[in-house]
């Protein structure tokens, strides 16, 4: 994906809310976004690197990472909320897709 602004959304954010997904509390959920199109999300076993395309308040994404050691891949958007939080949807190509919500960290 091609980036939009080179100085968008940039951050790390831990997720506080994901329905369909039981977070592991011993291990903390975050997304970070690098502000050039790139970033990771991070929950539970699963890993994954962003391929974003970036604006000043929101990101439009790609992902490719593992899920319990299994290759998965799919797509996701993320919102900045007025109070710094941001909310999103997350989802597997062909599989489970979430919302989720974020507070800066």
């Amino acid at each position: 994906m091609t980036e939009s602004n080179t100085e968008g959304l940039k951050g790390k954010w831990r997720i506080v809310k994901m329905p369909g997904f039981a977070l592991d509390c011993a291990a903390p959920a975050y997304s970070a976004l690098d502000g050039r199109g790139g970033g990771a999300i991070v929950f539970n076993a699963f890993t994954a690197a962003l391929d974003c395309t970036i604006a000043t308040d929101a990101a439009d994404s790609d992902w490719q990472g593992s899920d319990e050691g299994d290759e998965v891949r799919g797509d996701g958007f993320v919102e900045l909320q007025p109070d710094g939080s941001f909310q999103g949807e997350f989802a597997y190509d062909n599989g489970d897709d979430s919302t989720f919500k974020a507070r800066p960290e």
